[in-house]
């Protein structure tokens, strides 16, 4: 279904671009580089032109969003891991790896070469 649906939508996609180039705009746009703007006004006769490519944007435009929300739809919903890091979670015996604790804060000073644990208080002279 969803390479269906993207062929159709590439299809789609090739004619919205054929149909927009070939509207005349202010600098004649490419349908007056095959020859003028004759070549539209004889085969769609002078304002059929015009309307014939608006209704076809239109309609392409249309068709284009939703093809383009039907395949935004159908890849959210594919089945199975879409990652390396998710097919090892699914695939590892235990489930999820165990998060390691954070290590505990080193005392300042000289226990920190020493292996102490506890640092230890200054003296005080009175």
């Amino acid at each position: 279904m969803f390479t269906i649906l993207l062929a159709f939508h590439i299809l789609v996609c090739v004619l919205l671009v054929l149909v927009i180039l070939l509207q005349a705009g202010k600098g004649g746009g490419l349908a007056s580089a095959f020859g003028g703007t004759g070549t539209t006004e004889a085969v769609f006769g002078g304002r059929q032109a015009v309307t014939f490519l608006n209704k076809a944007t239109t309609y392409l435009g249309i068709i284009f969003f939703l093809s383009s929300f039907g395949l935004a739809l159908l890849s959210s919903y594919s089945s199975g891991p879409r990652s390396v890091v998710q097919q090892q979670l699914q695939s590892s015996p235990t489930g999820p790896l165990p998060v390691a604790p954070a290590p505990k804060a080193q005392p300042a000073g000289e226990d920190l070469f020493q292996g102490g644990s506890q640092p230890q208080a200054p003296e005080q002279n009175q």
